[in-house]
């Protein structure tokens, strides 16, 4: 016998191997469970003592299964309403998902409508979702069979003993975490036509009735679209297709394209810096979220300005922050450092207009240490072949230069779109792209614990959400910092990071799924990566200095 514990109260004992299932109340709405922090489906067969609390869409774990559940039902959908035709799962976008269909150019409203209502059917009839395990080999036999190369190419290289294959009414995938016990408990969602495909779109966070409001991506969306293009054109869309580039011994080819890629994309930037300098414009200001890579994309910037004949001044917005005293609290009364009024706003413009007006200035400096903004040292001026860049997570946001025209500014947001998917139905989050990035980094260079930078991302995430993500779009230029191969070499670093993520912290279980993931990857040798590149900010090595 075992013992299973709810953490809203009571005890019960029952026999080792007890479904999850058997040990809750589930009123229809529950879909999944946290097993000792691990998110389990319902199926889960308890081994050990345990606490056990149901999931339902109120919590974060749970809208993940929502979601996840409701893509398996539209990839079930589309296999009955469009036989032979693939969709393919893209990136987040207008409060959900981007899919495309191969084989058809355009996805029209007529067969967007056939979908839905396929997927309304599936769901109002409650069906099952079962789940078996299965040797790997009949796993690939199963995927051969329905034309999923791009699931069989991922098995290869991931053999295990068994593998979790889901199943409702004979379409089977394999989705990567649990998805709910039927279609029943997914009801809410919507299909809406985007660009040359379509928007599976989930319900607000809040209130499970309604859509999320969906946010002009426009840019953010060609910028990604061009960088699907580029690995579709490289042969490289999944990570089966990176495994085999390793396996078969070509990666070193496929990282100088990568690289080469950015270099191109880098210089066409500095050539619009510099047209737009010429028409009065020597401000850059370059944004974008935690782990993005925008130290590295900045001095690569200044390189390619060099190049052009301009001469890069940076300024840093670090040292503008008000005394410690006068910097905003958040809503648990704890200092915001990543609020826009933790700058002095006014001392910044007053500097950028002196700047702009040919004269000479000298920014502060603040002491991290005591806390205070003091005299600086260092005197600048803007000399007329020069540019002024600024870097910072408020970049590109105008109330932090309301004094400055608007014609005198450039604006760079960059940010890591990964345009790799895990297959066709399996999508890669950008965040879990920058987190494990940032794990690496940490780690290596701060000396803090995967644990540690787990614990601190939804913090990070949070102020990324006030303060960088809704003027993404008001940028001049977009930058996609993420690298086709960059997860195969930063596979070994995460590895050893997150092994390390003892089994009795909360932070365990999202070790534990980014540990999965990973894994899925072959390692990519990291000699091949040259010197300059971004990833190099992450891994070390770099011939630039931080």
């Amino acid at each position: 016998m075992i013992t299973v514990t709810f953490p809203r109260g009571g005890q019960i004992e029952v026999e080792e191997g007890t479904p999850v299932r058997t040990v809750i109340e589930d009123d229809g709405k529950i879909l999944a469970a946290s097993v000792d922090f691990l998110t389990v489906d319902l199926g889960y067969r308890l081994l050990r003592d345990c606490s056990v609390l149901p999931l339902t869409y109120d919590y974060k774990e749970g809208r993940e299964v929502y979601r996840r559940t409701l893509s398996f039902i539209l990839a079930a959908a589309v296999s009955r309403v469009c036989p032979g035709h693939l969709l393919k799962i893209g990136h987040s976008l207008a409060g959900g998902y981007y899919y495309d269909l191969e084989g058809i150019e355009e996805v029209s409203p007529k067969l967007l409508s056939k979908i839905e209502e396929e997927m309304k059917k599936l769901i109002q009839a409650a069906r099952p979702i079962q789940k078996h395990f299965v040797s790997a080999a009949r796993a690939m036999e199963i995927f051969s069979e329905r034309g999923r190369e791009d699931k069989v190419l991922l098995l290869k290289r991931n053999l295990r003993h068994d593998i979790g294959v889901y199943e409702l009414d004979g379409f089977f995938d394999i989705p990567i975490g649990p998805l709910a016990p039927d279609t029943g408990r997914t009801p809410f969602f919507r299909l809406v036509p985007y660009n040359l495909g379509f928007v599976l779109r989930f319900p607000d966070k809040k209130d499970i009735t309604k859509m999320t409001a969906p946010s002009e991506q426009t840019r953010l969306f060609a910028v990604y679209h061009e960088s699907k293009k580029w690995s579709s054109i490289l042969g490289i869309s999944t990570v089966g297709d990176i495994n085999e580039v390793i396996a078969e011994g070509n990666f070193a080819e496929c990282v100088q394209v990568a690289e080469g890629l950015h270099e191109k994309r880098i210089a066409a930037i500095a050539d619009q810096i510099v047209e737009s300098h010429r028409r009065g414009a020597p401000l850059v200001f370059i944004a974008g979220p935690s782990s993005s890579g925008k130290t590295t994309f900045a001095k690569r910037l200044s390189v390619q300005l060099r190049v052009n004949g301009l001469r890069p001044l940076a300024l840093g917005l670090d040292d503008y922050f008000v005394d410690r005293e006068k910097t905003p609290r958040d809503e648990r009364g704890e200092f915001d450092f990543e609020s826009l009024y933790a700058l002095d706003i006014e001392r910044f413009n007053d500097d950028l207009l002196a700047l702009l007006d040919g004269r000479t200035v000298t920014p502060p400096r603040f002491d991290f240490k005591s806390g205070l903004s003091v005299p600086g040292e260092r005197s600048l001026r803007l000399e007329k072949d020069q540019v002024l860049i600024v870097e910072g997570i408020h970049g590109l946001n105008d109330a932090l230069t309301p004094r400055i025209p608007g014609e005198r500014k450039f604006k760079i947001y960059v940010s890591a779109l990964t345009q790799l998917t895990i297959d066709f139905h399996n999508r890669i989050p950008t965040t879990d792209t920058r987190m494990i990035r940032r794990i690496v980094r940490d780690r290596k260079f701060r000396g803090y614990s995967a644990a540690e930078t787990i614990r601190r991302w939804p913090s990070v995430i949070r102020g990324e959400s006030r303060n960088i993500f809704p003027f993404q779009e008001s940028a001049d230029v977009i930058f996609n910092t993420a690298l086709l191969y960059e997860l195969a070499v930063l596979r070994p670093y995460a590895r050893r990071a997150l092994e390390e993520v003892p089994p009795d912290q909360p932070e365990f279980a999202e070790a534990r799924r980014i540990l999965e993931f990973i894994q899925l990857f072959l390692e990519g040798d990291e000699r091949v990566v040259p010197p300059t590149s971004l990833l190099r900010e992450f891994i070390g090595g770099s011939s630039f200095k931080y």
